[in-house]
């Protein structure tokens, strides 16, 4: 329960885990201590990676280059905390400037170019877009939602480059993808109006990014359409989060459900709601009963490490003798990795089942293992 309610405190309210921490004692949250730490690593390595400023402009270097000249490293010093450092952004700003700059043949000095720079910045979208990371030490964590599903292509290119980098100054260690527990702001250009939403499930905006329009056919002008099958068959998506997604984005009047399971854009809204309309909807609350949570409910975790748990029980019945349920729940609170939980009805219920298996055999209050 309290690192529950700490996850829900930790991303706007760090101060009030540090109380936490004066009020209990250091050493009785020392799960609470690593997770503040997984929080300023990742902002410093948010920071590396992924600089908070934009990527320079073209027009912004060519303005940064005097009629009298000017040092690369000097000019390259000028952006230093604006281009992230990674190989890509580095051999993508050194090209930026060579669009921008002439230099004199075995000169080190750069001059501004007399074409006049393009506004663009002449870098891929990922390199400006806000892609931030919260990297967690998994072990001292709650148990978190692991729902694997396509993501946008766009993100799955920022992921790949991102996972890259990390790997690179953090000697090969690996990342994990959570993809779940992302948050995404969305803005949909319509005909009739533009809808842009902050906060975003990361599952929802895949569901909607699998609406695009990808039709070469200039001829073909009916709103997008897809099937709920369509849906969790493209974007290998359970079918739960498919119909969450396509829940949110109905009542957003983003889309509209003409048949059962079929879902089309709504482009364009009705008159009498056109009129309603003044902005963008994105204070349209959320059905509650849409609402799906980023930490496991208890039973999920207890489904999750049914096997492990029915293993660290066999070990004990087979090395121990036979046990009532209080003695084999306090013994596996104390060697069962990450924790148990669950109590003794959690127990009884695992060992019901090893029963059924023929592998474990009940004795009024007691268990043994099945000879």
């Amino acid at each position: 329960m309290l690192r529950s309610l700490i996850m829900y405190l930790l991303c706007s309210q760090i101060r009030l885990v540090e109380l936490f921490k004066t009020r209990f004692g250091a050493d009785r949250l020392q799960a609470c201590e690593v997770m503040l730490r997984d929080i300023q690593d990742s902002r410093r390595i948010n920071n590396t990676l992924r600089p908070k400023d934009n990527f320079p402009t073209a027009q912004e270097v060519h303005a940064a280059i005097p009629e009298s000249g000017i040092k690369s490293q000097a000019l390259i010093g000028k952006f230093n905390t604006r281009v992230p450092r990674t190989d890509l952004a580095g051999q993508r700003f050194i090209a930026l400037i060579k669009s921008v700059a002439i230099a004199e043949t075995g000169s080190d000095v750069l001059y501004p170019s007399p074409d006049q720079p393009m506004f663009e910045s002449g870098v891929d979208a990922e390199l400006s877009a806000a892609f931030h990371t919260q990297i967690l030490s998994s072990f001292f964590w709650p148990s978190l939602r692991e729902d694997e599903f396509a993501v946008p292509a766009p993100i799955s290119s920022l992921k790949k480059n991102f996972e890259q980098d990390f790997e690179r100054i953090k000697n090969l260690r690996k990342l994990h993808w959570l993809s779940a527990l992302g948050k995404a702001t969305v803005e949909l250009e319509l005909e009739d109006r533009t809808v842009k939403l902050e906060g975003v499930q990361t599952w929802q905006a895949s569901v909607i990014y699998a609406f695009q329009d990808d039709s070469q056919d200039a001829s073909v002008v009916a709103p997008a359409s897809r099937t709920v099958e369509q849906l969790e068959d493209s974007l290998q998506m359970e079918e739960v989060l498919v119909r969450n997604a396509l829940a949110f984005w109905v009542g957003h009047r983003v889309l509209v459900e003409n048949e059962p399971g079929v879902f089309t854009v709504l482009e364009q809204l009705p008159s009498a709601d056109q009129k309603q309309t003044t902005g963008p909807s994105s204070h349209a609350p959320m059905q509650a009963d849409a609402i799906i949570s980023a930490v496991k409910s208890q039973d999920a975790v207890l489904q999750d490490n049914k096997p492990m748990y029915e293993m660290f029980m066999m070990g004990m019945l087979t090395n121990g003798g036979a046990m009532d349920a209080a003695r084999i729940t306090m013994m596996m609170k104390m060697v069962v990795p990450g924790g148990y939980t669950f109590g003794e009805d959690e127990t009884r219920w695992l060992l019901s089942g090893l029963e059924e298996q023929g592998k474990v055999i009940a004795n009024g209050s007691n268990y043994a293992v099945k000879k």
